[in-house]
C-alpha cells in the first residue's frame, strides 16, 4: 500500500439550521424582526481547515476517494471555493524556513462593504488581525485575494493618537495614519502595512453571518511571510486588545471554543477524519448544566510579562499510563512572571517540552512500550517504534496531563503519537511521539495533541476549559450581540 493511502484526510461539513430564526442576527435584530433579549448568548459557529503541504494529499484527490466510495459528504457546497483554496497547497512550494505552514488551521472572513472575503491563518500567538491591500509592493499576487479599500464604502482609517494604534506592538505615524509592523519570535519583519478600520464578517455555512462594525485590522503592502502559501493573512487570537477575539468578544463575548479534528485508528493506523470547528462568542462557553453533563474540566490561565498575548497554564506533571513522570522536582516550576508554563497553541504541531520534562517522558515511553525503538533518524521526531500491522489498534500508552485546578487531560494513544511511515520491509508501521524539546522558556501544548479534544478559552474568567472528546456540534443558538 502507497504512503498516500496512509495519509491524513480532512473533512469540512456544511452546518445545518433547524430554523433560520434560531441561526443568527444582523446588527443585533435577529432574522425574525425581533430585538435581542439581555440573556441571550452571543457568537458563531463556523469551521477549520488544515493547511496542508506536498507531502499531504489534495482536497481534490479527497473528493474523488469520497465518489468512488459513496461518501455522502459533498465539496459542492458553501465550502467548495474555500476547500479547492487549501487543496492548492498541495502543490505549493512550502519552505521549512517559513513562519507559517501545513499544520496550521485556516478560517475565512469578510472584510468591507460589499464584503471581500480572505482565507486566514489563525494564530493563537499573536494578536494582529492583517491582510494584503492595495497598494502592494511586495505582495504574492500569484493566487491570494487581495484587498481593495477603494471598493468599499464603510472603509476608514485609524490616526495616530487613536487607541486602536496606541495598542499596536510595533507602531509608526505616516500623514496621521497609524502604521504597523509585524514580527515574528525571532524579531523578523513578517508584514507591515497601514492600520485601518472596515466591517469584519465571519462566515459560517448556512448561517448569516456575524458583523462586527469598525474592526480594527493591518492593510499589509508588504509581505514576507505568506508569500510562499495560497492564504491571504493572518488572523491573530491572543489575548491583547487589538486581536480578533478581542474586538469581537466586545460585541460578542471575549470567548471561543474549538475541537480540531481527530486522529482515529483505522487498520491499526492513526488517520484524521473528521470536521475542526470553532465557536466564537458567548455560545462557546456551554450552560451550566452542560458543563456538568459534559465534565468540563476549567484550569486559571497565567499571565506571562513577556509574551501577554500567550495562553499560558501551569502544567504540574504528566502521567504515562497513569505513571508520574520522573522529572526532577523543579521541572514544573512556574514563576510569577509566567516563565515556565505552558503555552496553549494551536498553530504549533507537536508539543514541546523542556529537556528534564521531554527525557523523562521519552524515558517512560520507552519503558511501557514493548515495540522494537525505530532508532534511524527521522527529522523532527525523537521517539518512534515498529508497530506490527496485525496489532489493531496499537498497543501504546495514554498521557495524562495534569493542570492546576484538578484538572486531568487524558489523551489516548491517538493523539500523541502519529503514523509516520511504512517500516522497512513494508513490515508494520513506525508510530512516533508527537513530541520534542525546547529551549524556549515554557512548553507547548500543540495541535496534534488537542485532536478530538473540546477545548474553551474564556477571556472574561482568565480560564481555560477542557472536554474530553467533544467534537459533535452543540445545537444551533441564537447568534447575538451583547446588550451595553
Amino acid at each position: 500500500m502507497d504512503r498516500i493511502s496512509f495519509c491524513l484526510w480532512t473533512a469540512v461539513i456544511t452546518l445545518l439550521c433547524i430554523d433560520e430564526s434560531l441561526c443568527a442576527t444582523r446588527d443585533g435584530v435577529d432574522v425574525a424582526g425581533k430585538k435581542p433579549d439581555t440573556a441571550s448568548r452571543g457568537g458563531i459557529k463556523t469551521n477549520l481547515i488544515e493547511l496542508r503541504g506536498s507531502d499531504w494529499p489534495c482536497l481534490e484527490e479527497e473528493e474523488q476517494h469520497q465518489q468512488e466510495h459513496g461518501d455522502p459528504r459533498s465539496a459542492k457546497g458553501q465550502d467548495h471555493d474555500f476547500r479547492q483554496r487549501v487543496g492548492r497547497n498541495c502543490a505549493s512550494n512550502y519552505s521549512t524556513q517559513s513562519l507559517y505552514g501545513p499544520g496550521n488551521y485556516l478560517m475565512q472572513i469578510s472584510l468591507g462593504t460589499p464584503p471581500q472575503k480572505f482565507t486566514m491563518i489563525m494564530d493563537s500567538r499573536s494578536d494582529l488581525v492583517w491582510v494584503q491591500c492595495r497598494p502592494c509592493t511586495t505582495c504574492s499576487m500569484s493566487y491570494q485575494v487581495i484587498f481593495d479599500p477603494a471598493m468599499s464604502s464603510t472603509f476608514a482609517n485609524v490616526s495616530c493618537d487613536d487607541a486602536l494604534c496606541s495598542n499596536l506592538v510595533d507602531r509608526g505615524c505616516a500623514q496621521d495614519v497609524c502604521s504597523y509592523q509585524n514580527k515574528d519570535d525571532n524579531n523578523q519583519l513578517v508584514a507591515q502595512g497601514r492600520f485601518y478600520r472596515d466591517t469584519l464578517s465571519i462566515l459560517a455555512p448556512g448561517f448569516v453571518n456575524l458583523k462586527v462594525p469598525e474592526f480594527g485590522f493591518g492593510c499589509s503592502e508588504q509581505n514576507i511571510g505568506l508569500q510562499v502559501l495560497q492564504v491571504d493573512g493572518i488572523a491573530g487570537f491572543g489575548r491583547g486588545p487589538i486581536s480578533l477575539i478581542s474586538q469581537v468578544g466586545a460585541v460578542y463575548g471575549d470567548r471561543f471554543s474549538y475541537c480540531l479534528k481527530r486522529s482515529m485508528p483505522n487498520n491499526g493506523l492513526l488517520n484524521n477524519v473528521g470536521p475542526s470547528k470553532l465557536t466564537i462568542g458567548d455560545m462557546a462557553v456551554p450552560s451550566k448544566e452542560d458543563q456538568k453533563s459534559k465534565k468540563v474540566q476549567w484550569s486559571p490561565m497565567l499571565k506571562n510579562d513577556g509574551h501577554p498575548s500567550f495562553y499560558v497554564m501551569n502544567l504540574q506533571g504528566i502521567s504515562v499510563n497513569n505513571k508520574k513522570l520522573k522529572a526532577p522536582g523543579d521541572s514544573f516550576k512556574v514563576e510569577k512572571q509566567g516563565k515556565g508554563g505552558t503555552l496553549l497553541d494551536i498553530g504549533v504541531k507537536m508539543s514541546k517540552f523542556s529537556q528534564p520534562i521531554f527525557k523523562a517522558l521519552t524515558e517512560a515511553m520507552d519503558a511501557a512500550i514493548d515495540y522494537k525503538k525505530y532508532t534511524e533518524s527521522i527529522t523532527k521526531f525523537k521517539a518512534c517504534y515498529i508497530v506490527p500491522g496485525t496489532d489493531v489498534p496499537p498497543k501504546l500508552p495514554t498521557v495524562t496531563m495534569h493542570f492546576a485546578g484538578g484538572v486531568n487531560v487524558v489523551l489516548p494513544a491517538d493523539k500523541v503519537f502519529m503514523d509516520v511511515d511504512s517500516a522497512p520491509g513494508n513490515n508494520g508501521r513506525i508510530m512516533c511521539l508527537a513530541a520534542d524539546a525546547t529551549a524556549q522558556e515554557f512548553n507547548v501544548f500543540g495541535s496534534a495533541w488537542q485532536h478530538g479534544l473540546g477545548v474553551i478559552v474564556d477571556n472574561e474568567r482568565s480560564k481555560i476549559g477542557f472536554i474530553e472528546g467533544d467534537c459533535n456540534a452543540p445545537p444551533a443558538r441564537r447568534l447575538r450581540r451583547r446588550t451595553q
